[in-house]
């Protein structure tokens, strides 16, 4: 066998090398986008069960005429920036905000309600 026939088959080897390992990588590159689909679909089914389970946590402002049992206290700090009037947009956003966080930290509790919640609204003027 001479050096070109050598040659010949030294490159067709690397060829078809290239080509497994090419496969290899688009085969592995599927793979993956199939898991990162099944993660998005796994976290999205997660989240509609959190909020469906969220929806049905109860806030209240004053005590309720059934027996219960105290798991926590819990708080929230909204902060949205400087307003001009404390019944502004900032302050209904600070207040949905803290609901939500309220409703959060009852469902990381695995509770059912929020008892006796106050909100307190703090404005700040801005300087000049």
């Amino acid at each position: 066998m001479g050096f070109r026939d050598r040659f010949k088959e030294e490159m067709k080897r690397i060829e078809e090398e290239q080509k497994k390992k090419k496969k290899q990588q688009q085969e592995e590159a599927k793979k993956q986008q199939e898991e990162a689909k099944k993660q998005q679909e796994q976290q999205a089914v997660e989240q509609q069960v959190l909020l469906k389970k969220i929806s049905k946590i109860k806030l209240t402002v004053g005590d309720i005429k059934k027996d219960y049992e105290i798991e926590k206290t819990v708080f929230s700090i909204q902060q949205t920036g400087y307003a001009e009037n404390a019944v502004g947009s900032m302050s209904i956003n600070a207040f949905t905000m803290s609901e939500e966080n309220l409703k959060m930290e009852a469902c990381k509790l695995n509770c059912d309600a929020v008892i006796n919640v106050r909100f307190e609204v703090n404005t700040l003027s801005k300087f000049i």
